[in-house]
């Protein structure tokens, strides 16, 4: 089936996701991982078979317990053409986006108050064979993690 050609819209939703579990950190902007212990990026999205446009990633602070706050990271976004995360380099994975996050409760401690995501806008088509990688600068304490969501469509 030829793709959408003027103007080029997507045809099939493709929505990512991925737990970034919470002793692990990325300590490097430069997309570089060593692929081990704490040293980890986490795939997130993947391009469809005809290519993909990613809107936009967002990240929700998650708890498992009452009463659990974060610790304050840099969660961070990558384009890269490593199919299953494990070592990454600065040839094959590139930062996208950023953004800075205080301590904040997660979810799951609040009654009365919602926890708002945090969003990195992406808006470009990325190609087959390509991947959405994501990471937290800082390890976060037990029963604490982030949940990050892809929102795109595939061509």
């Amino acid at each position: 089936m030829p793709a959408n050609n003027d103007p080029i819209y997507t045809l099939t939703p493709n929505i990512g996701r991925v737990k970034i579990p919470t002793a692990t950190a990325q300590v490097k902007s430069d997309g570089t991982s060593a692929g081990s212990g704490s040293d980890l990026v986490y795939k997130a999205f993947t391009a469809g078979a005809n290519g993909s446009y990613v809107d936009r990633v967002k990240f929700m602070a998650t708890g498992a317990a009452a009463a659990v706050s974060s610790v304050a990271t840099t969660l961070r976004v990558y384009l890269s053409t490593v199919a299953s995360p494990g070592a990454t380099a600065a040839t094959d994975t590139w930062l996208i986006g950023e953004c800075s996050i205080p301590t904040i409760s997660a979810a799951v401690s609040h009654s009365t108050n919602a926890v708002s995501p945090y969003e990195v806008p992406v808006g470009f088509a990325i190609p087959t064979g390509t991947y959405i990688h994501v990471s937290q600068h800082v390890a976060q304490g037990t029963n604490m993690s982030w949940n990050a969501v892809v929102i795109g469509g595939d061509y």
